[in-house]
């Protein structure tokens, strides 16, 4: 192994999550996307970020999305009739929510350009307290996903399962 890759798994090493705090990032993570699955119309969820990239460190969150079915979702995005993401944005955020509540009392949620994110108020022992980013993605006609942008109440191309099957 060359000396910059033993220098940087020591560095990997100091700042990584620890077990515990792994596993309670991705049940959190995956309590969120099986919420937000019962969506109607979703065709499937996936995992991104740094958590299944295997490069998390401390403070982490648990990012992953719902791809929402082209079939049931005609009218959304660019290969449709250009509805914007929002509406239905805002529709999975509540539900989710919801959801989680009787698991969370203290859940508390907020819209970035992006995503939902979730944060638990349920601090582990360690101190910190994993957050949960969810994207909701549309299924683009020539693959890939739309992602929002709820600043524009747009979609943007992107592929963030490419991204971590690449990474």
């Amino acid at each position: 192994m060359s000396h910059t890759a033993t220098i940087l798994d020591e560095v990997r090493a100091q700042v990584a999550p620890d077990d515990d705090t792994l596993k309670e990032a991705k049940g959190r993570r995956d309590d969120s996307l099986g919420y937000a699955s019962a969506f109607g119309g979703v065709a499937r969820t996936y995992v991104s970020g740094s958590i299944a990239h295997g490069t998390a460190n401390s403070g982490l969150d648990a990012d992953g999305g719902i791809v929402l079915d082209r079939r049931t979702w005609k009218t959304l995005g660019p290969d449709g009739d250009d509805i914007g993401p929002c509406e239905v944005v805002g529709e999975v955020r509540e539900l989710t929510r919801s959801s989680l509540k009787d698991t969370y009392p203290e859940i508390a949620t907020r819209l970035t350009k992006r995503a939902v994110v979730f944060r638990f108020h349920e601090k582990l022992s360690n101190g910190l307290d994993p957050s949960v980013d969810l994207i909701v993605g549309l299924q683009r006609a020539d693959g890939g996903l739309w992602i929002p942008n709820l600043e524009s109440d747009t979609w943007d191309a992107s592929d963030p399962i490419c991204h971590t099957d690449l990474l």
